[in-house]
C-alpha cells in the first residue's frame, strides 16, 4: 500500500485528505547457481549448471561467463531452460553469473543475478 497525505502549505494539521494505492510488486528472487562438478577441475572438463528461483510468475534465465581475462560473454540467451553445459580449455579463475526475471517482462534487464566463482586448473 502507497499513501500520500495532502495538506494545504503552510496549515498545522498532518493532513486533510490522503489517498491508498495498492500495488503488487513482482519478480524474481535471488538464484542459486550450482555446478554438478566442484571447483576446481581440469581445462576440458564439461560442467552442468543448474540455477533455481522463486518467482512471482514465470521465470526466465539469462547465463554469462566471465573469463579469467575478465571478458564477459553471454554464453546463454533469456529462455525457460534453468540449466546450460559449459567448458572451456584454460585454465585459470572463471566468474559463472545467472540472471533472472520473470517471463514476459522484456523491459527488465534482470530482477536478480548470482555470481559463482570457479576454477580450471
Amino acid at each position: 500500500m502507497f499513501e500520500v497525505d495532502i495538506r494545504p502549505a503552510g496549515s498545522n494539521v498532518s493532513y486533510t485528505t490522503y489517498f491508498d494505492l495498492a500495488f503488487t510488486l513482482s519478480g524474481c528472487g535471488a538464484p542459486s547457481l550450482t555446478p554438478d562438478l566442484a571447483s576446481p577441475q581440469s581445462p576440458g572438463t564439461t560442467v552442468h549448471w543448474t540455477a533455481t528461483v522463486s518467482c512471482t510468475g514465470t521465470p526466465q534465465y539469462e547465463f554469462y561467463v566471465r573469463s579469467p581475462a575478465n571478458v564477459w560473454t553471454l554464453v546463454q540467451t533469456w529462455g525457460a531452460s534453468n540449466t546450460f553445459t559449459w567448458s572451456s580449455t584454460s585454465s585459470g579463475a572463471y566468474l559463472i553469473e545467472v540472471d533472472v526475471r520473470n517471463a514476459g517482462a522484456n523491459d527488465d534487464p534482470y530482477d536478480s543475478y548470482t555470481d559463482v566463482p570457479y576454477n580450471l586448473s
